[in-house]
């Protein structure tokens, strides 16, 4: 034994002292760059504090000039003054220029010559025209042939942008004063370049005015530097430079600090990079004196060692024996603490016949079996194991590999009581004898508490499908309705033209009919995903379902009976009397198409409260009063794979051509909107119950007006402003509404809108505009026109809208609004009612 250790003792003080060395040697590396960064990092942080301090000046000074009057107005005064500023400053600029609101210049010395010229070309005079705020330029050649940069500080009168004052700085003077004295160690240097990527100022030769990515399109490190200073952000990098741009030459390995010098509108980075191998040639003379300490360090501890094993190899064997006894002490009293503490059921049993031979508290609280009971008895004996056969698989499987863990089995208790548990064993020696010791963990709850939190799950997935298949409809409807009201109204403007019996009336009320019904498809699809326009209003359910009691009873056959039971005081809820009206004939027909062999088909109301408790279960219900409509049918009834996806638009499992799906999305959708909730129960061949539950209102009851047969398309001489970015939609609306004598003006979006009525002169008595535009929606435009045009109307019109005009579906009340798609007969009566203030 002691032959063995003493060649692995002097491997491991030789690894000590080859890790003493390293790490010495790595701290001192560590210190050495550090050192460095901090050095370049102090130069770095001078140089940009420099800059700006330098910008910030100049641009204090131009501000006050700005200010002056004589330069404002730029007259004689004026301009002696700028003569006079160039000459008392002609060391520091290269020039001083004025130029007018266009970007044209009106004075500017010394070089007079350029006076009359447009320079709103340059990037830097666009922008201080667009922003009007101090400006500074990226580094461009100047016509005397040096690099320069230019400071522009707006020039205001009255408050009005009326140009700007400008100095022209030659940036190699620049770059000598605060970047040529960075210097670090022998060979560091700073380099600096723009926001996009040119080396304004760098020591390696033909980098100077190049971009970056050019001069370094082969070193990825420099690149990537670049792209975090590009970003603006400071830091420290490692990156490989190679000398001439070579790519034979061996690459250099540098550290940078870099960090962004700040110049208001735009921004440049300095970077000051040192090779690394200057910090650490100061390390070499460290390193010789490093090696020696550490072979010393060796030595002697080799020579100590040697006598000092010995004693420790026999002092460390006593202690061995001691400790050992005294872990198999402990262990023995921790696994007997732990055996009586446990709060799972613990038990051992001989393996020889299964006698109980220990117990603990918590197998005692469970089973109701206390330890006199239990001790020297069989769980057999016990009526534990409501399987037995569940008993004889576990035994078996410990007998064959020692352990048996992770089984689950019924569980009968000394009350009768049955409980779910997890049984786990393991072969112990107890005594010199095989035991088992078997853990039993009570699973009934928390196994319970999962199949409720995979049921909630569940229900929370659904939701979130049913809210994106709602935003794709949705969508889907909006841009459709576009469509829709090209074709309806292009079609029915042709129609008036034409002599009805002739061959093209017939077919293009063909195609009215067609884009009818896709236009109530579009319809089902808004209501699905609650973005359909409602009007909603205080209504009575069991007034809805009597108004519509006969023509249901046409509908569903004579084969299927109806019957109705509502409630005697049934309270008012607040819903679209139209589309609740088709809610309740969607469930109808789908209760008729269950029952093709006849049946029966109950509608009842009754006034419910919600509780806590049911709601809980119901995670879609929140706790109130509401009214309840429960429709049920004696139908085939579905699966529990069907009854999740009824509401899913286009989801039907009826034969092809017999439906489109969208009845119950519609059903969805609209009890949703009405902030209202819909449950389904079905089982196969037992039927189907629909639940609504919507929430009661305190308010008496709205009379529901008839719909308007007049066929009179309206006509007016008014002035209208049409706003519609669809260029079909917006011609076709300019075609009716001219056919029926009003003047149009037209434009695409609320920019073009607002110049073409800060244009007109005459009266415009109407803005009919698209709630959805780009770059302002139809409110905001509205709210600006109404400033200088009180007198003007306001329409809207959209597909569907979430916005300032309609939240929800419902129209904000005071506000004039109509839907696409929309007929030319629609549409002339709703512009007549908005003109004449009965809309």
């Amino acid at each position: 034994m002691r032959a063995k250790i003493w060649p692995l003792f002097l491997v491991l003080l030789l690894g000590l002292c080859g890790a003493f060395f390293l790490l010495s040697y790595e701290e001192a590396k560590d210190v050495a760059i550090e050192t460095l960064d901090k050095e370049q990092s102090l130069h770095a942080r001078q140089a940009a504090l420099g800059i700006e301090e330098f910008f910030r000046n100049w641009e204090g000074t131009l501000t006050a000039l700005s200010r002056i009057p004589d330069i404002a107005e730029m007259n004689d005064h004026g301009t002696a003054f700028m003569e006079f500023f160039y000459e008392t400053h002609e060391a520091q600029i290269n020039g001083v220029t004025r130029t007018d609101e266009n970007g044209v210049i009106v004075f500017t010395v010394p070089n007079k010559g350029s006076i009359g010229k447009d320079i709103s070309y340059q990037p830097h005079v666009r922008e201080i025209m667009a922003r009007r705020t101090p400006v500074v330029s990226d580094v461009f050649r100047a016509v005397q042939g040096f690099d320069a940069v230019a400071i522009h500080v707006p020039v205001l009168r009255d408050g009005a942008y009326d140009g700007s004052i400008a100095v022209t700085i030659n940036f190699q003077k620049l770059a000598q004063r605060f970047f040529e004295v960075i210097r670090v160690g022998e060979t560091g240097y700073a380099w600096v370049i723009s926001r996009d990527g040119t080396e304004l100022y760098s020591p390696v030769p033909g980098h100077t005015g190049h971009a970056i990515f050019e001069n370094f399109r082969d070193s990825p490190s420099v690149l990537a530097l670049a792209k975090e200073m590009q970003a603006g952000r400071s830091g420290k990098a490692v990156y490989d430079f190679k000398k001439g741009g070579d790519p034979a030459s061996a690459p250099v390995r540098k550290r940078a600090v870099y960090m962004p010098i700040d110049l208001g509108n735009t921004f440049w980075s300095v970077a000051v990079a040192t090779p690394k191998r200057e910090a650490l040639s100061s390390l070499a003379a460290l390193r010789n004196r490093l090696a020696l300490i550490t072979i010393s360090i060796f030595c002697c501890g080799a020579f100590l060692a040697f006598f000092g094993l010995k004693a420790w190899i026999i002092l460390k064997e006593e202690k061995m024996r001691r400790r050992a006894e005294e872990a198999l002490r402990l262990s023995e009293e921790k696994f007997a603490k732990a055996f009586r503490a446990s709060p799972d059921s613990l038990v051992i049993t001989r393996l020889a016949d299964g006698r109980i031979q220990e117990i603990n508290d918590g197998f005692t609280r469970v089973t109701g079996f206390s330890t006199d009971e239990a001790l020297g008895r069989t769980t057999l004996e016990l009526a534990l194991w409501a399987v037995p056969e569940e008993r004889t698989r576990h035994i078996e499987q410990l007998r064959a590999s020692g352990c048996a863990s992770g089984q689950e089995a019924v569980l009968c208790m000394k009350s009768g009581e049955r409980r779910t548990g997890i049984i786990s064993s393991e072969v112990i020696e107890v005594n010199g004898e095989p035991c088992a010791l078997s853990v039993i963990r009570d699973i009934t709850e928390s196994k319970q508490q999962g199949i409720e939190r995979q049921r909630l799950q569940d229900q929370l997935l659904q939701s979130i499908k049913m809210e994106s298949l709602g935003r794709l409809a949705g969508g889907i409807a909006h841009d459709f309705n576009n469509l829709l009201t090209a074709i309806m109204g292009n079609a029915s403007l042709a129609l008036l033209d034409l002599d009805e019996k002739s061959p093209v009336a017939v077919q293009l009320r063909e195609v009215i009919q067609a884009a009818d019904s896709a236009s109530a498809l579009t319809r089902q699809l808004l209501a699905f995903s609650r973005r359909q326009i409602i009007e909603p209003k205080i209504q009575r359910l069991n007034d809805l379902i009597n108004n519509l009691n006969k023509l249901m009873i046409r509908i569903i056959g004579e084969d299927v009976e109806l019957r109705v039971r509502l409630d005697a005081e049934p309270s008012t809820v607040r819903i679209d009397p139209g589309q609740f009206e088709q809610v309740l004939l969607n469930l109808a027909v789908n209760a008729r198409d269950a029952m093709p062999d006849g049946g029966q088909l109950m509608f009842e109301t009754a006034n419910v409260v919600l509780d806590e408790e049911y709601c809980s279960a119901h995670p879609t219900v929140r706790p109130g009063r509401f009214v309840m409509l429960t429709v049920r049918d004696t139908g085939h009834g579905m699966t529990d794979t069907v009854k999740q996806r009824i509401f899913e638009p286009f989801f039907t499992t009826k034969p092809q051509g017999r439906g489109t799906g969208l009845g119950l999305a519609m059903v969805f959708g609209a009890v949703t909107q009405a902030e209202g909730t819909v449950e389904v129960g079905s089982e196969p061949e037992k039927g189907t119950t629909f639940r609504i539950f919507l929430p009661q209102v305190q308010a008496v009851a709205e009379e529901i007006a008839k719909a308007d047969v007049s066929a009179r398309l309206e006509r007016g001489t008014e002035t209208i402003l049409l706003v519609e970015d669809d260029l079909a939609v917006r011609e076709l609306v300019r075609a009716t509404l001219r056919m029926l004598g009003y003047t149009i003006l037209e434009a695409q979006n609320g920019a073009e809108a607002i110049e073409l009525v800060n244009r007109e002169t005459s009266h415009i008595h109407l803005l009919l505009t698209d709630v959805v535009l780009p770059g302002m929606n139809g409110r905001e435009l509205a709210e600006r026109l109404l400033k200088t045009r009180p007198a003007m109307r306001i329409l809207y019109t959209s597909g569907y809208t979430e916005d300032v005009i309609v939240h929800h579906g419902v129209v904000d009340a005071g506000l004039n609004f109509i839907g696409k798609p929309h007929t030319p007969r629609a549409l002339a009566k709703k512009v007549r009612q908005v003109l004449d203030g009965v809309a």
